[in-house]
């Protein structure tokens, strides 16, 4: 959805859909409120809260495409009336789009403590992806991705420092360019460092990020380059300085919403980057500009997703298998939530980035990096590389990393 500002969103999208999206799902959306919450507030005073959270959990619920319409007035609104959303659950409408059932399922079932693979991995990882495609800004007319150019500028930055160097500093550089490359985009005079380097295919080599000492104002505004924020980082000129929240809740390793999104993405999202500033040079327009302009009163996310990668045959083939995975977790948590604890199913884990090359009848050892292991397996777990299967022996840490020790499959267990 398009925004004013680059600035995504103000929480983790699994706090969300299990606490908040749920309870609202059950109560204030599901009956027809009484007159009295007939009125602009009546969202808020139905919920029992006034505060800026609430509003501000309302608004995001409505930009990661949960809603068919606001539940509450846009700073922007003119007109004082009913937000739609809100008017649609007076008037006894559904108000849920396709993929805001979806998400009241899977956060339905994580609040409840179900944390089968097919759900607490796949399915949440995708709903973080589908939610970070939805974000996005206008720019002289043309509809820009947040995630796209965020990757592209992340991916502009490794290829600008050591790799040893960025494999130290991983972490904390996913998060400042985050920082940077919102604070840029919200800057109309530095915009351009971001998006029209994007649309051109031209390293992004500089960015704009504000911060505060010791975590006062003034906000103060940096400028930082591959090489100064390395030096930042290396002699620990971080520690006093304070960036932005939205980036913690963007690049968090283990809850960010890039962080889950591009662990569900895998190659999707590097085609994508290459597909849509392809389409830029050829018509001047995103892959995902539909998308990103579309009413999810009218139109599924979901489906105007599918619609717009048909464009690119490798991408409607990765779209198709990721789908397949998210109502394979929507199925798991409907049948959680009917059936409570499920029977034991056996828990596949899925390497990507590793050598699949390997005697399948004997032990072998891989490492895999702590960042990407959202969920650690267990012993007995089994693994599959590539379209190899693997029992897991044994699994021990080894600084941010796993090593797996895998032996030969267990006769029985899925192929």
């Amino acid at each position: 959805m398009i925004n004013n500002k680059a600035q995504p969103i103000q929480f983790y999208p699994d706090e969300l859909i299990k606490e908040m999206w749920r309870e609202w799902s059950e109560d204030v959306l599901f009956e027809i409120p009484k007159k009295d919450f007939h009125s602009s507030t009546g969202f808020q005073k139905a919920i029992g809260s006034t505060s800026a959270n609430e509003r501000s959990r309302a608004t995001e619920a409505y930009r990661l495409g949960l809603l068919k319409g606001r539940l509450v007035q846009g700073k922007e609104a003119i007109a004082r009336g009913l937000p739609p959303g809100w008017g649609a659950v007076c008037a006894g409408e559904p108000v849920h789009t396709h993929l805001g059932y979806i998400a009241y399922a899977i956060g339905n079932a994580l609040s409840k403590g179900c944390i089968e693979p097919a759900l607490a991995v796949d399915g949440l990882n995708i709903l973080h992806l589908v939610f970070a495609l939805s974000l996005g800004i206008e720019d002289e007319g043309q509809n820009l991705s947040v995630l796209l150019m965020y990757a592209y500028a992340l991916s502009s930055y490794r290829q600008a420092i050591d790799p040893k160097v960025y494999e130290a500093h991983e972490g904390n550089i996913k998060r400042w360019v985050a920082a940077a490359v919102f604070d840029t985009i919200d800057s109309a005079h530095d915009r351009e460092l971001v998006t029209q380097k994007y649309i051109n295919s031209t390293p992004i080599d500089e960015l704009l990020v504000m911060y505060k000492l010791d975590d006062k104002p003034p906000a103060l505004e940096l400028r930082i380059t591959p090489k100064k924020l390395v030096q930042l980082l290396s002699d620990k000129s971080t520690a006093r300085m304070t960036i932005s929240k939205e980036s913690l809740y963007w690049a968090n390793s283990a809850r960010g919403i890039y962080s889950r999104g591009s662990l569900a993405a895998g190659a999707f999202l590097n085609e994508l980057l290459l597909a849509d500033r392809e389409i830029f040079k050829r018509k001047k327009i995103s892959i995902l500009s539909a998308v990103l302009e579309a009413d999810p009163s009218e139109d599924s996310v979901l489906e105007s997703m599918g619609r717009a990668f048909e464009i690119n045959a490798g991408l409607a083939s990765a779209w198709k298998k990721m789908m397949k995975k998210l109502t394979k977790g929507v199925y798991e948590a409907l049948r959680y939530l009917e059936d409570g604890i499920p029977e034991t199913i056996p828990k596949v884990f899925y390497v990507h980035g590793v050598d699949s090359a390997f005697d399948h009848s004997t032990t072998n050892t891989i490492r895999v990096p702590k960042e990407q292991t959202p969920i650690k397996p267990e012993e007995g777990s089994m693994i599959k590389v590539g379209n190899a299967s693997f029992t897991l022996k044994a699994i021990k840490e080894s600084g941010a990393y796993y090593e797996f020790t895998l032996g030969p499959a267990v006769e029985g267990q899925p192929a």
